[in-house]
């Protein structure tokens, strides 16, 4: 009899208990948010619902208001992926000691807040003056169509002769579909040279915060012992803290590298990846790579 008294309270307990615990705090999910909401037991056990469009989860308030529980989530990945019983893909370095976007197209992607955009390039035959459009421009003439747009960024390579032409920029204008313009003041002569758009993440409006981005690769030189500097960039800026070097000892033989780092960045800016060759002109290949980054 003492057991079965035992048994009895037992049940008696669950049975009190179990109110309670159908009206702890349940995740919902959902596209839309419920018209109403009611708290479940009170703080800070708040009936809590995760809207999918924007990936924000919600509590209901003790006044029956929908309240976001800090900032959306925000997130972009991309990845580029050789099988190994395939072939590494080819990108040109065209000249020594000059950072070159790496224009590969990603096998898959993982977004939400980011908008990405596949690498492009080509020959850059001719630069013309374009103060008379814009003061402080420069027109860029590519060998065939360029297919870039207003807002993106590209790498321009070579320029020999006009070194001033080197370097990152924001394409301002693309008045053809073989010409675009960046701002960069005309020298007296043109030159010729190459253009990149790196694979890249754009910020969408509301995905501006501190941000952890790592960026992975395994990749192999054309030549023995040539040095590979791979850094990433936001927008037109080259950064330092998120880099990673190697010496490929021998030619045709893939080697892993990456970086890491924190970064702040703000809506509408493009994170991408540049390359130089160290030691020479040699091509390199990529089997595999990756660029991530997270809100924090």
């Amino acid at each position: 009899m003492v057991t079965s008294k035992k048994a009895l309270c037992a049940l008696a307990l669950l049975a009190a208990l179990a109110p309670l615990s159908l009206a702890a705090d349940t995740p919902h999910y959902g596209a839309a948010l419920p018209a109403t909401c009611t708290p479940s037991i009170g703080a800070p056990y708040f009936f809590t619902f995760y809207l999918t469009t924007n990936n924000t989860p919600y509590h209901c308030s003790a006044t029956n208001v929908w309240t976001p529980m800090g900032l959306p989530q925000s997130y972009g990945e991309m990845y580029f992926y050789t099988a190994s019983a395939g072939a590494p893909t080819s990108l040109a370095i065209q000249i020594t000691a000059q950072y070159h976007g790496v224009a590969l197209t990603a096998s898959g992607t993982t977004l939400s807040g980011w908008t990405y955009k596949a690498g492009v390039q080509g020959v850059i035959s001719a630069v013309a003056d374009n103060s008379g459009t814009a003061p402080g421009t420069i027109l860029v003439t590519t060998s065939a169509p360029h297919n870039l747009a207003v807002g993106d960024y590209v790498c321009q390579v070579g320029f020999t002769t006009r070194t001033t032409y080197q370097g990152k920029y924001k394409v301002l204008t693309t008045p053809l579909t073989t010409t675009y313009t960046v701002a960069r003041a005309f020298q007296t002569s043109t030159d010729t040279g190459w253009f990149q758009r790196s694979w890249s993440l754009r910020a969408n409006t509301g995905s501006a915060g501190l941000y952890r981005i790592s960026f992975t690769m395994s990749a192999q030189s054309a030549n023995n012992t040539t040095d590979f500097r791979f850094e990433l960039n936001r927008n037109a800026t080259d950064l330092d803290n998120i880099a990673g070097q190697t010496l490929f000892s021998n030619a045709n033989r893939a080697q892993g590298f990456t970086g890491i780092g924190l970064l702040t960045i703000a809506d509408d800016d493009v994170i991408y990846m540049s390359v130089k060759n160290i030691t020479d002109a040699a091509d390199f290949s990529v089997w595999l790579s990756n660029l991530s980054l997270n809100r924090l």
